[in-house]
C-alpha cells in the first residue's frame, strides 16, 4: 500500500510538498532475488517542479525519508534518498519524445533492493 498527500506551493510552473507512506508485507522470503521483506514501512518527504509550454515539459522530483524492514531475519533501518525526472519535447501535438532518469536508495524502488539507477527513452503517442 502507498499513501500520498501534497500540497501545491505553486501552479506555474507547479511546485508541490508532500509526504508518502509505504507498507510492504510478504508472507515468506522467496531466495529468488526480488526484495520480498516482512513488515517494510517507508516514510518520505518529496518535493517536485512540472513546466509544460507548447515545445517541451519537464519534471524533477527530489525524496529524503527513512524505511525499516525485515528481511530473511535482519532488521534493517536506513535513511533513504532519490528522485526522478524527464525531459520531453512535443514535435507534433499528439506526439511526445522523452528522457526519463530515476535512482536512489528507496529499497522498494528496485526489485533487489538496493541502489539503483534507471535511464530510459519513451515514446508517446496521443490519439
Amino acid at each position: 500500500m502507498q499513501w500520498s498527500t501534497q500540497y501545491a506551493v505553486y501552479l506555474t510552473p507547479r511546485v508541490v510538498i508532500g509526504h508518502r507512506f509505504r507498507l510492504l508485507d510478504f508472507q515468506r522470503q522467496t531466495g529468488s532475488g526480488y526484495f520480498d521483506p516482512n513488515n517494510y514501512i517507508a516514510n518520505r518527504g518529496f518535493t517536485s517542479l512540472y513546466f509544460e509550454n507548447n515545445i517541451y515539459y519537464t519534471y524533477v522530483e527530489a525524496y529524503l525519508g527513512y524505511e525499516t524492514f525485515r528481511r530473511y531475519g535482519v532488521a534493517s533501518n536506513n535513511f533513504i534518498h532519490g528522485g526522478s525526472g524527464s525531459v520531453g519535447i512535443k514535435p507534433l501535438t499528439n506526439l511526445s519524445l522523452e528522457i526519463n532518469l530515476e535512482g536512489g536508495n528507496f529499497a522498494a524502488g528496485s526489485t533487489s533492493g538496493f541502489n539503483y539507477l534507471m535511464v530510459g527513452p519513451r515514446l508517446l503517442y496521443r490519439f
